[in-house]
């Protein structure tokens, strides 16, 4: 296989992840939500949060660059049960929190927009694209140590809003190489939402939590070879999908992770990832070119960044070609002939 595993790290490095000022941009909405929240809670005569709990893709870090900065943050808010109360001392409906927590943040009169009360969560969002989810949990402290959580839904439902992360950090340490500093297996999940984002549309991709799920399926371990590590990502999740399109999640086997509308998305990745598959096959004739090659990712990534990174070497060793020899001394003592 043609080896192009520096051109991938690159394109991943800016192409794909994000960039550390976007990351704190994030982290500063997120702040500044607590702190709304906390104050509009404090003015309602109510405690702020028993804490705070971080998830999703963000706490995972496998977040991609958006054309459109369509980034969301999960930010759970949970309460005690004590803290949701009425007046009359009845306990809240999963609906009055969320209205609680929505309210709260509505007394900051420098909220960007009004915030908007979803089935499991409240939404606050910001001019360019991002959003901070605010799951509702009601959190409860186990006799001997721990705690458990309800979410707002429809109805107050048990669940764990930590595990998935756990599950992903315990498989990110599991498969790292000795000197990776950001670990192969998130940069795989980072490739390969990238590539169904390009391939699929957003309206079609799975979400990233099943998208996450079968690339650590198909991940074993470190790799030294980028290139052939997400092809060989990309070949084990089709034989997957083709075999059984249905993903559960990975610390609790009765919870299904995808739905029946998933079915069609996901058997369309499996096509997308068949065609990508075609094109780097090429990559294993002995005669592929560098430049061949690159026009190959390209084409999988539908991007135009390995072409660029063609032109520019071109471009080097065209200069290199055109600066003229060094005069040759041939006598010695700086004179030249």
């Amino acid at each position: 296989m043609k080896d192009c595993s520096n051109d991938v790290i690159k394109f991943h490095n800016d192409e794909v992840t994000l960039a550390e000022s976007q990351r704190a941009s994030m982290r500063d909405r997120r702040n500044a939500n607590r702190t709304r929240l906390k104050s509009g809670l404090t003015k309602m005569d109510r405690e702020g949060p028993d804490e705070h709990v971080i998830q999703g893709s963000y706490v995972m870090k496998t977040m991609v660059q958006h054309p459109d900065n369509a980034y969301d943050i999960d930010d759970g808010a949970a309460f005690l049960p004590e803290q949701l109360k009425l007046q009359n001392g009845r306990d809240m409906t999963p609906a009055e929190a969320k209205s609680m927590v929505k309210d709260a943040l509505m007394k900051d009169e420098r909220l960007p927009s009004e915030p908007k009360i979803l089935k499991n969560c409240v939404r606050v969002e910001y001019e360019g694209g991002y959003h901070v989810d605010i799951p509702v949990y009601r959190s409860k402290k186990a006799l001997f140590g721990g705690t458990t959580f309800e979410i707002a839904g429809t109805e107050w439902r048990k669940t764990n809003p930590r595990e998935l992360s756990e599950w992903f950090e315990e498989r990110v340490t599991a498969t790292k190489g000795s000197k990776d500093d950001d670990p192969q297996l998130r940069r795989m999940v980072r490739l390969k939402k990238k590539f169904t984002r390009t391939n699929c549309g957003d309206a079609d991709a799975p979400s990233g939590l099943i998208l996450t799920v079968l690339v650590d399926e198909a991940h074993r371990s470190h790799q030294s070879r980028e290139d052939e590590a997400f092809r060989e990502v990309l070949r084990r999740v089709k034989l997957r999908l083709d075999a059984n399109w249905r993903v559960w999640n990975p610390r609790d086997a009765a919870e299904e992770l995808t739905k029946p509308t998933d079915q069609a998305k996901l058997a369309k990745l499996s096509q997308c990832i068949g065609k990508a598959l075609d094109k780097l096959s090429k990559l294993d004739d002995p005669s592929c070119s560098r430049a061949l090659a690159r026009a190959l990712w390209d084409d999988v990534f539908k991007t135009e960044y390995f072409s660029t990174l063609e032109q520019k070497d071109r471009s080097r060793e065209s200069t290199a070609s055109q600066q003229p020899d060094k005069p040759v001394n041939k006598r010695g003592g700086g004179t030249y002939a």
